[in-house]
């Protein structure tokens, strides 16, 4: 009988009801999708916008052998990432493999009703269910799938009740996946650095299932899906796909570039996918991804697959391992009895990994809990985002005239100074390209600048080692209870005093002495940011003294002293944001010392702003980007003060990224607080008049951390009216 496309209720009930599923559609000569099946667009799959996985399987049969590690480091690596791997050599035999994907086509060529049998209501065993899409009753739009799920309770209740055609195959290939799993949890549980007892691993894996799910070739594969976006709620998922392919996860890890991409998982003969679910994510309180997947239909072919889901009863409460917990220094999910995690998974149409939300705990209901979590308790911007956090909070959303457009400004195209010249043939002509970079836009780069390009390199992974560290490790340093004054962990600018955060964590260690550093300073980077301020200070020593002999003037040694009397080295760190076109990773600002010394690694977010009067780009922002092994010099204001404005302190900003984590590393010079500062005699003395007035630093400091970023408005502090 061809169904009776004219009202949604009646195909609902041809689908549904009678429990011909699509296949029934398909057999009854309907040429076009029925409207209950169109996605939306934001939920079809288009496969040009994606690209195939590329990673090669893991062998499963070396786990046990002399590359144990290797493949222990392969499993982890996966799981912590994508949360999706192929494996091969896994001990199911390639002739069951064949007989499973023969035995879902037999089943599923059976007429109608000796498959509405099996269907929910009626079925003769209520761990076997026959039925079609996710949860139709709850669902806008259908997924183009039909399926036969066989949940485990014996081997004699299988082989009564499941389906004739494909019972002892399903059997058999159920009992072989689930020690696949056992294998790979305890991999990735000892990993954690947890050990699980039998009766825990019993727990975990509780509850087995074996599906098989059948996918009809579509008239328009283009405006539906197989299966939408989600996880699954358990464990481990082992998979087998048949060779026409069409399983899509998607890119969820925040340092990773293609963030947000859809990745196909081509199949590869003879290999089982493993998909880690959420309840692994949970138990590793974050640590572990479960993958958000999908699957697209073929207008040429039918296509199968054979999950075998695993889980914990119903009746276990699922949350973070306490060791792990302990170790993180927060629980970033609530423990939750699996029945009411599994009513509210059922309970909507799929929708991504929004499913994890009725576990996690939110740290962040109002403004005050949320600095608390980020400020008050070390957290940091980090925190927030390895706490699952998808969409940038309230309090980190600026201003539109403070956000940060790529397509409103340009890269800036002055090359590098090569300082290596300063010292030559070439001096003057350096020497004048270090004076025009500091009266114009007051940021130069510099090349063959005496930093080694390994200890830049060991400076940008330093600072990932450290931000990397349990919240509970950096907040050791916070303001207030760091064992060392000048060792100040802490985040965006002043929180106390900003309407809108910034998205950036630093550390920020002032230099007193050698001993003092490589006993305070954290172990991470000590070592390797001592040497750096070091040799960065001998970089502001030469341009200091071009800069200030520009001016018809020579410091004594005393002077210089004093001018660079303060010294500090910081780390910052920029995560990964949701939604980087609303927040900065540093607001407008100029820096208050004498030149700062600038790391950038290769991701770039450095703007600054263009000032001088007779430039026809004025007021318009200039990205400065990454140079392999350059430094960036930043003029800062009291170097413009100094000079009473002919140098240029640089208005200078930061922008965040989705698609990974960005470090930076700048040593700040200045002087000590006590000492005063105010345009050089000789200088005014030329000029004819003084443009600033001399003020004590730690009074323009106060001033300076006494408000937001807003610009140079600092100077205003110190500027002659």
């Amino acid at each position: 009988m061809a169904p009776s496309l004219k009202s949604s209720k009646s195909l609902y009930d041809f689908v549904v009801r009678d429990g011909n599923g699509v296949k029934g559609l398909v057999d009854s000569g309907m040429s076009e999708v029925p409207e209950r099946y169109i996605q939306p667009p934001r939920e079809r799959i288009n496969k040009e916008d994606s690209r195939a996985c590329d990673s090669p399987p893991i062998d499963l049969s070396k786990l046990n052998g002399a590359e144990h590690e290797k493949v222990v480091d392969e499993i982890g690596r996966a799981a912590e990432t994508l949360g999706f791997f192929q494996v091969v050599n896994h001990g199911v035999p390639l002739e069951l493999l064949e007989s499973l994907k023969d035995a879902a086509h037999t089943f599923f060529s059976l007429p109608p009703e000796q498959k509405a049998v099996y269907c929910s209501g009626v079925s003769p065993c209520p761990r076997v269910k026959y039925g079609t899409s996710f949860v139709p009753e709850k669902e806008k739009a259908l997924e183009w799938k039909d399926y036969i799920s066989m949940t485990f309770s014996s081997d004699e209740e299988a082989l009564q009740c499941w389906p004739n055609q494909c019972k002892e195959v399903a059997l058999e290939y159920l009992k072989l996946s689930t020690k696949i799993v056992r294998d790979i949890v305890e991999v990735l549980i000892g990993k954690l650095g947890v050990t699980l007892k039998d009766s825990e691993m019993e727990g975990l894996l509780g509850t087995k299932m074996v599906n098989m799910n059948y996918y009809p070739a579509c008239p328009n594969p283009e405006l539906t899906v197989g299966v939408g976006r989600h996880s699954d709620m358990g464990a481990i998922t082992v998979l087998l796909q048949d060779g026409i392919g069409g399983l899509y996860v998607k890119v969820d890890q925040q340092n990773d570039a293609h963030k947000g991409q859809w990745l196909e998982i081509p199949p590869v003969p003879g290999a089982l996918v493993i998909n880690i679910g959420d309840t692994l994510q949970i138990l590793s309180n974050g640590r572990y991804k479960s993958a958000e997947h999908r699957v697209r239909t073929t207008s040429s072919q039918s296509r199968v697959s054979v999950p075998v889901f695993t889980m914990p009863i119903a009746t276990e409460r699922i949350g973070p391992l306490p060791e792990v917990v302990e170790k993180d220094g927060l629980a970033r999910y609530r423990e939750v009895l699996l029945q009411d995690y599994m009513n509210n998974f059922f309970g909507n149409a799929h929708a991504g990994k929004s499913s994890l939300d009725f576990a996690r705990i939110n740290y962040l209901k109002s403004s005050k809990s949320l600095y608390d979590f980020v400020v008050r308790d070390g957290n940091g911007v980090k925190g927030l985002v390895d706490s699952g956090m998808s969409e940038v909070p309230e309090r980190y959303i600026q201003p539109p005239r403070e956000r940060i457009n790529k397509e409103d400004s340009r890269a800036c195209d002055s090359p590098p100074i090569d300082l290596s010249k300063l010292n030559g043939a070439e001096h003057e002509k350096v020497v004048d390209e270090i004076g025009r970079a500091a009266e114009t836009l007051g940021f130069f780069q510099v090349v063959n600048h005496g930093v080694p390009l390994e200890l830049l390199e060991s400076l940008k992974d330093a600072a990932h080692t450290f931000f990397s560290l349990p919240p509970e490790q950096k907040a050791v340093y916070c303001s207030g209870v760091s064992p060392c004054p000048r060792v100040k962990y802490g985040t965006s600018f002043v929180p106390e005093k900003e309407k809108a955060l910034e998205w950036k964590d630093y550390i920020s260690m002032t230099f007193s002495s050698d001993e003092e550093a490589l006993q305070c300073w954290p172990n991470q980077c000590k070592e390797v940011a001592l040497e750096y301020l070091k040799l960065s200070t001998k970089i502001v020593r030469d341009i200091v003294e071009v800069l200030i002999g520009k001016l018809g003037v020579t410091l004594k040694d005393s002077e210089m002293e004093g001018l660079l009397g303060t010294k500090m080295v910081n780390m910052n760190y920029y995560p990964a944001c949701p939604n980087p076109e609303l927040t900065v990773g540093v607001g407008r600002h100029s820096d208050m010392g004498a030149i700062t010394v600038l790391l950038q690694d290769g991701i770039g977010g450095l703007y600054v702003k263009v000032d001088q009067q007779n430039d026809a780009h004025k007021g318009q922002w200039l990205e400065i980007p990454p140079v392999p092994g350059a430094l960036v010099i930043n003029i800062g204001d009291t170097l413009q003060i100094l000079s009473n404005g002919r140098y240029k302190s640089a208005e200078h900003r930061v922008r965040t990224t989705s698609s990974q984590s960005r470090v930076s590393v700048p040593v700040f010079t200045m002087p000590i607080a006590t000492e005063r500062i105010g345009p050089l005699p000789e200088v005014v003395e030329k000029d004819g008049l003084a443009r600033y007035r001399e003020v004590l630093l730690q009074d323009y400091m106060n001033n300076f951390f006494g408000n937001a970023h807003a610009g140079k408005s600092s100077l205003d502090f110190a500027r002659i009216n």
